[in-house]
Order: structure tokens, then sequence, then C-alpha cells
């Protein structure tokens, strides 16, 4: 899997999550079926949108992938932060987080760990978190 694919991926990953952090746990096939580099590869993103009239609004992201890779384990993490305000409002402050390690065991089989936490201070549940594991087949 080249550099650019590996961001490629991210880049995916933070879309969704952006859309619905509700999809955070999603398919990771394509981290296996390359033969990966060993490294650290990371994409950082940040944007900021603003509209003046009526009702005054901005919205903010931050945004952090990071991958890294050896023969031993590969890491992923996806760190967001979103913030928006209209008319002087809160109207969204989310903090999103998912870490996932992939450990190979056999050529065809991997233990995989993930935790995941988000804040959402206008949700029912204002924090959430999720911690699992388990074998993939591949």
């Amino acid at each position: 899997m080249t550099l650019c694919s590996k961001l490629l991926y991210f880049l995916s990953l933070v879309l969704i999550f952006n859309i619905n952090t509700a999809l955070a746990i999603n398919s990771t096939a394509d981290l296996h079926q390359n033969e990966l580099s060993d490294g650290l590869s990371s994409q950082t993103d940040f944007s900021l949108a603003g509209a003046k009239g009526n009702v005054d609004k901005y919205d903010a992201t931050f945004s952090l992938d990071l991958f890294h890779h050896n023969e031993y384990r590969t890491w992923a993490m996806v760190l967001v932060a979103a913030r928006s305000e209209a008319a002087n409002q809160l109207t969204s402050d989310n903090l999103f987080s998912h870490v996932r390690l992939f450990l190979p065991r056999a050529p065809q089989r991997d233990l995989e760990l993930y935790l995941q936490l988000s804040q959402d201070e206008f949700s029912r549940l204002e924090y959430r978190g999720l911690f699992g594991g388990g074998v993939r087949w591949r």
C-alpha cells in the first residue's frame, strides 16, 4: 500500500466520521490487502468557514490521522474536533477519537484491539466510549 493510498484511506475515514461518528466501526480490509511499508504516515486538516447576514455563523473542524506499521504491529488513529456557532449560540461541539491496533498472528489471521471515544455536548449521551477486540481472518 503506497503512502498516497494510505492517505486516501484516512481521508475517507475522516469524511465518514465528519458525516456520522456512529459509522466509526468500518471495514479495515484495505489495510491488509497489500504489503505495507514500515514507518509513520500522517495527515492533518483544518477548515474554517463562516457567513455573515441575518444569522452570523461559523464552523471549524480539525482532524489528525496517524498510521504506523512495522512487521509486528500496525497502529491506526483518527482524531476529529468540530465546533459550530450560529447567532452567538454554540450549535455543535464534538470530539472524536478512534485508535486501532492490528497484531499479525498468522498469514491469514490478525488480532485486533480498538478504543473509540466521542463527546457531543448536544446529544442525549454526551460522552460515549467503545472498547473491543477480536480476530480477523483474511
